[in-house]
């Protein structure tokens, strides 16, 4: 006879299950309502996006000491587009989590730091501009980097570049970056404190433009129960285009989009943030994990349902 206790277990496995299940079921619905595959010009890559994520293959196992039982989605046929919305969650959390590791790094190492989000713009060009400004703007970062101001401040820093903004005119870009810095925990008290109007001096100057850029900087701070590291870690993450800026788009102004965004990196570390080792707070022993089984998950009428069978994804 199943005991209470048993049972429990066993709807907080399918519980664990389902919530898995959920997120990626969210993030595969949106794929399909915006289906990127029908705005290229059908090829093999096409192809590969529109099944994108729809078969899954989770590792059953149970812990030798706790008897816990875990799920583990190990393999898919994902199609790693920068801008397939299945994909772009998945890279999300995976840099999400490696931020936080080097945060709590660098926070360690120097007894505590305070972290900055800033905002770096410049104005509208057309879409077919968007691969030489994004050049401009890089650049300009790097002068950025290299001011007095900025290496007396900044420890390290993370940014992430997005090519759109929620009003951008039809056939134009509005790239910019997305900055998270990690300055010392002195430093909204000593002289190296760089105030709004300093920060946009530094920026035109930087982008060598005869214009006041629009920029935004900000402390960041706890979010209720998050603290700032966790919220920092969260907030830089950001997609190189959303969904709601894709849906928007023509399918002539996404190609040019596709073509001019080849090859761009989507996020750059720099400083003690690029050299940071990692570290974790939930590292398993996997000696502690044996396998039970095998599951897969095919995607079918808007949801997954389980599959008999062993053969690879």
């Amino acid at each position: 006879m199943t005991s209470s206790n048993n049972i429990n277990k066993l709807e907080l496995q399918d519980l664990q299950l389902a919530e898995s299940l959920k997120k990626i079921t969210l993030h595969k619905l949106i794929a399909e309502k915006v289906n990127i595959a029908k705005m290229l010009q059908r090829d093999r890559r096409s192809e590969h996006i529109q099944v994108c994520g729809s078969m899954l293959q989770f590792l059953k196992e149970r812990n030798l000491v706790s008897e816990e039982i875990r799920r583990r989605l190990v393999k898919g046929n994902f199609c790693k587009y920068r801008f397939c919305p299945m994909c772009q969650w998945r890279m999300a959390r995976k840099v999400c989590r490696e931020v936080l590791g080097r945060l709590r790094t660098i926070n360690e190492a120097h007894n505590g730091v305070a972290l900055l989000f800033l905002t770096l713009t410049i104005k509208n060009e057309p879409i077919t501009e968007l691969k030489s400004t994004v050049k401009h703007l890089s650049q300009a970062f790097q002068r950025l980097q290299q001011s007095k101001q900025y290496k007396d401040a900044v420890l390290g820093s993370i940014r992430a570049i997005e090519f759109l903004g929620d009003n951008t005119e039809q056939s134009e870009c509005h790239p910019h970056f997305h900055c998270l810095l990690v300055v010392r925990k002195s430093y909204f008290k000593k002289s190296d404190y760089i105030n709004f109007e300093e920060w946009t001096n530094l920026w035109q100057r930087s982008l060598r433009v005869n214009y006041r850029p629009v920029i935004n900087v900000q402390r960041v701070k706890p979010k209720g129960k998050m603290s700032a590291i966790v919220a920092a870690a969260l907030e830089v993450v950001k997609y190189s285009v959303t969904s709601s800026d894709l849906e928007k788009l023509t399918k002539e102004d996404f190609q040019e989009l596709d073509k001019q965004t080849r090859n761009i990196r989507q996020y750059n570390y720099s400083g003690e943030l690029k050299d940071a080792e990692p570290t974790f707070d939930d590292i398993e022993d996997e000696s502690l994990w044996e396998l039970l089984e095998e599951e897969y998950y095919q995607w079918k009428n808007g949801q997954y349902s389980k599959r008999k069978f062993n053969s690879a994804v």
